[in-house]
């Protein structure tokens, strides 16, 4: 993003901080729930809803870049399982926006060195291939590697995610070796308890100790210099506040929720998520009744977000969302990061 393009965000953005105004900023839209993987802490698989047609998301595409969005992050299940990909990246670049792209990778090499309007990348990987072929599947390491490797070349900003769990909690440095030797950043994100967790993900937990000795070691390679996504106040947050089972897939806070309220959310405000059938929620991790969210189909997008519930869950610890909101809260450090990630963009 240029010089420019970051002024009229941050214009929107103080506006909207200012006057209380529904201004999205940016979109997640889970383009599919089908999943060529069957990695064994996530079921979103399951019984996927239908999709919107590419003929359906051009013009929403369209209404989106009016609407003000800057970045449209394409995720699923695996978005590569559609075939019409490409056309949804070049429709989001001819109308000024940027996509952002969260893949598993398995077998997309090819096509992430192509898709049009692509400047962030972000891959599963959690850990070298004997640990993450165990959570995810046969071949799916080298897989992985080789669409990091695709966006590395290609020169847009490449980001691997590790789903910590007890499985591999001693991979902490291995991985960031091999990042730093491949020319991509590390997202260390802790397992959460959401609506397309799978049955085993309670037992994949790691205990509170273990936990905070992976994040230990994070934060000591953090402050070293290797390249670590996040604020090192946000990862200092994550292992404060981490417990076993946390997440959240409702609208209201539970009772005794660890960390609600430290950090104000900006779901539904500043940021949302569209489902592959054109649901609108306020954000991708929830669990909502259908009833109760608009539809982009029915309402067109403005409409719809001006129609959104606001969510009041437990807190979040979707690692994205958390540098969002802290950076969107003013906290130096994770506004820095913010502000460095922004300027990556194409």
């Amino acid at each position: 993003m240029n010089i420019t393009g970051l002024i009229t965000l941050g214009a929107r953005f103080a506006a909207a901080r200012v006057t209380g105004a529904r201004a999205p900023l940016s979109v997640i839209f889970e383009v599919t729930q089908r999943c060529n993987l069957r990695c064994k802490y996530c079921s979103i698989w399951r019984d996927p809803p239908p999709e919107l047609s590419l003929a359906e998301i051009r013009p929403l595409v369209d209404e989106m870049a009016r609407a003000g969005v800057r970045v449209i992050s394409l995720v699923g299940g695996e978005p590569f399982l559609r075939d019409d990909l490409e056309p949804i990246g070049a429709a989001i670049e001819s109308a000024g926006m940027s996509v952002a792209l969260c893949t598993n990778g398995h077998g997309f090499a090819d096509r992430v060195a192509t898709l049009p309007g692509l400047s962030h990348l972000v891959i599963s990987l959690d850990g070298l291939q004997p640990t993450h072929d165990a959570l995810r599947g046969k071949g799916a390491f080298d897989s992985a590697l080789a669409s990091l490797r695709a966006g590395v070349a290609r020169g847009v900003s490449a980001m691997a995610t590790l789903t910590v769990t007890r499985k591999n909690l001693g991979v902490v440095g291995d991985v960031l070796q091999l990042a730093a030797a491949e020319g991509f950043r590390m997202n260390f994100q802790p397992v959460m308890t959401l609506r397309y967790a799978s049955p085993k993900v309670d037992e994949l937990a790691p205990s509170i100790a273990e936990f905070r000795g992976f994040m230990d070691e994070v934060i000591d390679a953090k402050r070293g210099g290797a390249p670590v996504f996040g604020s090192l106040g946000m990862l200092r947050f994550i292992r404060e506040h981490w417990r076993p089972g946390a997440g959240f897939h409702t609208l209201v806070r539970p009772r005794g929720a660890s960390h609600a309220g430290e950090v104000p959310c900006y779901a539904g405000k500043l940021f949302c998520s569209i489902g592959s059938d054109g649901t609108l929620s306020p954000c991708d991790l929830l669990s909502l009744p259908p009833e109760r969210l608009p539809n982009v189909r029915d309402h067109g997008f403005m409409a719809a977000v001006r129609a959104l519930p606001l969510p009041d869950c437990a807190g979040c610890w979707c690692t994205p969302y958390l540098l969002r909101n802290m950076g969107t809260s003013l906290r130096p450090g994770a506004l820095l990061e913010v502000l460095r990630v922004l300027m990556e963009s194409a």
